[in-house]
């Protein structure tokens, strides 16, 4: 038996659905979807990015403080019609700027993402349109994210010791200088915001009237998402050779999505059932490829996990279609979910190194087919079950 087929059917299992016909997907899998390419006629891209602030190394500031923001001035040539350059907070240059940076607006990679447009264009410069651009750091393990109005949202690194657990740290120093500190620093800070994922989900089931056990799962998720956090800040602490935990997490408007069930829907599907499938996946690939057995542990305890919360949004998702009041609402958005995920987007360059990649994981080929193979087939077989039982 391939681990594709293994793995889908250890999640239906899981699931409580009649989910075990039609999951013989045959096939290497589909091609993972790319980020289309946005902002491209507004601005020729002819002239290359500005001056650039250094970036930190993680802990090197006085305050424990990691991962501070860059400033980057950016320019572009000018508009083709020959019009002025554009404002600072249009759309044409959050996109071009954007487009420049290591992560992809719709993915999750290590790189320096756009955090915001601080001002221009310069009026010193008459040949090109510049603007200076704050940058964030941002590197992840695919997984639950915590997102707030469209933006991924996880605390900063401050140095601290409470949030660690050096029981998942690897004892051999020759293993412990072979870690990549600064990737296990992100993974911690994706497990972190996760706590707060389900904690936001928690309060939507209650408002939508859910079952006391869906409820319940939801509630227990955080506990779990809690002691990932407290590994991989365990691991990233060892390897960076210094204690680090997560700082404040921005919360405000966390509920600014409402309760409405097109938008639960969404998120279960995207945050859910494909986050945190592929987030299983990519834990479980690593995991074979750990340095340590502390190491390998720790991404098996997270696969297995994960693999739980992803069967626990199959299942919150299945509820939702078959309940008597959401039922309709649901399927439809459903519907345009799936339809969503099925329709090939753009190609683009392929995405930067994953969180990952340091364990020798092809993040990016084993998210397409864990998708293609086992998220999408899933969702298909749920919503037909869901339409025929009206």
């Amino acid at each position: 038996m391939d681990d594709g087929l293994a793995f889908r059917i250890a999640l239906a299992l899981r699931m409580d659905l009649a989910l075990a016909t039609g999951l013989v997907v045959s096939g290497c899998g589909e091609s993972p979807q790319s980020c289309p390419e946005e902002g491209s006629d507004c601005l020729p891209d002819t002239t290359t990015s500005g001056s650039t602030t250094a970036a930190p190394s993680p802990g090197a500031s006085g305050d424990g403080q990691f991962d501070e923001p860059i400033m980057r001035v950016e320019c572009f040539g000018l508009p083709p019609d020959g019009s002025e350059c554009p404002v600072a907070d249009s759309q044409c240059v959050e996109d071009k700027v954007d487009a420049r940076d290591d992560v992809p607006s719709c993915g999750c990679f290590s790189g320096y993402q756009l955090s915001e447009i601080l001002d221009g264009p310069d009026p010193d410069i008459s040949d090109a349109c510049c603007y200076t651009a704050r940058l964030q750091y941002t590197e992840c393990f695919v997984g639950r994210p915590f997102v707030v109005a469209g933006q991924i949202q996880v605390a900063p690194n401050r140095a601290r010791a409470d949030w660690r657990d050096s029981s998942s740290s690897p004892r051999d120093p020759r293993a412990r200088a072979a870690l990549d500190g600064r990737a296990w620093l992100a993974m911690a800070q994706m497990e972190h915001a996760s706590v707060a994922a389900f904690a936001r989900m928690t309060l939507v089931l209650l408002a939508l009237g859910a079952p006391s056990q869906l409820v319940h799962d939801t509630a227990a998720a955080m506990q779990d998402e809690i002691a990932h956090a407290c590994a991989c800040y365990g691991i990233a602490s060892d390897a960076l050779g210094q204690p680090v935990g997560p700082g404040p997490l921005p919360t405000h408007d966390a509920m600014s999505g409402g309760t409405a069930v097109e938008t639960v829907v969404l998120d279960l599907v995207e945050e859910g059932c494909r986050g945190e499938t592929v987030a299983a996946a990519h834990a479980l690939a690593a995991s074979a490829r750990a340095p340590t057995p502390f190491i390998a542990q720790t991404l098996r305890t997270i696969a297995d996990d994960e693999s739980r919360h992803a069967a626990l949004a199959f299942r919150t998702l299945a509820w939702l279609c078959g309940d008597p009041t959401h039922g309709p609402r649901a399927r439809l958005a459903l519907a345009e979910a799936l339809a969503a995920l099925e329709t090939p987007s753009s190609t683009s360059d392929g995405p930067a190194p994953g969180a990952l990649d340091h364990l020798g994981v092809d993040v990016e080929r084993l998210t397409g087919v864990i998708e293609a193979q086992t998220v999408r087939p899933l969702l298909r077989s749920l919503l037909e079950q869901r339409d025929a039982a009206g």
